[in-house]
């Protein structure tokens, strides 16, 4: 099943217990995102239901925390990616993070995911606090 370029929004309304990171594995090879692992109970959304928790998301103005992947990752420093890059080969979490920002192609900056790697990239000194609180911000 290829997923809708505002899949993860939709998942995270729909189901907002729900960890992306585990719950469900978007995968691109090459030939675009699909659903290729369902971790939660029933079957996916369909197109269309996917397309109402869409609906319901922007009626309830949550877009002011999604941002494409090219501009979050527009607020990082070379230094910082090369940090975080680094981090990628040692640590399984940021790798699993960048898949899904890729793979997704968007970060919604509301979610548990996203403040889960906020702590983890201070944690492992790839940001500042100062610095993690400006890259994962709300405002654009």
């Amino acid at each position: 099943m290829s997923v809708h370029p505002r899949f993860a929004e939709a998942l995270q309304h729909l189901y907002p217990a729900a960890d992306l990171r585990t719950d469900v594995l978007v995968q691109d090879d090459g030939a675009g995102p699909y659903l290729a692992q369902w971790n939660l109970p029933g079957e996916p959304p369909t197109a269309a239901q996917i397309d109402v928790a869409l609906a319901e998301v922007d009626a309830a103005g949550a877009l002011v925390s999604v941002l494409s992947y090219q501009e979050f990752r527009a607020r990082w420093t070379e230094a910082e990616l090369e940090a975080l890059f680094a981090a990628e080969r040692s640590d399984w979490r940021v790798r699993d993070f960048i898949n899904l920002a890729t793979a997704q192609g968007d970060i919604n900056l509301a979610t548990p995911t996203a403040a889960a790697a906020k702590a983890l990239f201070v944690t492992l000194a790839v940001l500042t606090t100062a610095r993690a609180d400006k890259v994962f911000s709300r405002d654009r």
